[in-house]
């Protein structure tokens, strides 16, 4: 895979910042693979806890989202 996504980059004119990143992502990977099992479990159970914890928080709102949905700052709908 990585093969084909040098080779896919390099006909588009790859970047040194592309290369870069295609580097560090292949070095983090062998980096994974050579951790001991428990090192793997370890991160995996800290990948769920995470997860567990962004879904009780709920959707992000940003400010001017309800104004987009077509509600008032105070939540009620406004007038059609």
């Amino acid at each position: 895979m990585a093969a084909v996504q040098r080779q896919v980059y390099q006909d588009k004119r790859m970047s040194g910042l592309m290369e870069k990143l295609l580097a560090d992502k292949a070095a983090e990977r062998k980096r994974l693979v050579a951790l001991p099992f428990e090192e793997k479990l370890a991160l995996l159970e800290k990948m769920r806890d995470r997860g567990l914890l962004i879904k009780k928080s709920g959707p992000v709102r940003k400010p001017g989202d309800a104004l987009a949905a077509g509600l008032s700052a105070t939540g009620a709908r406004r007038g059609r």
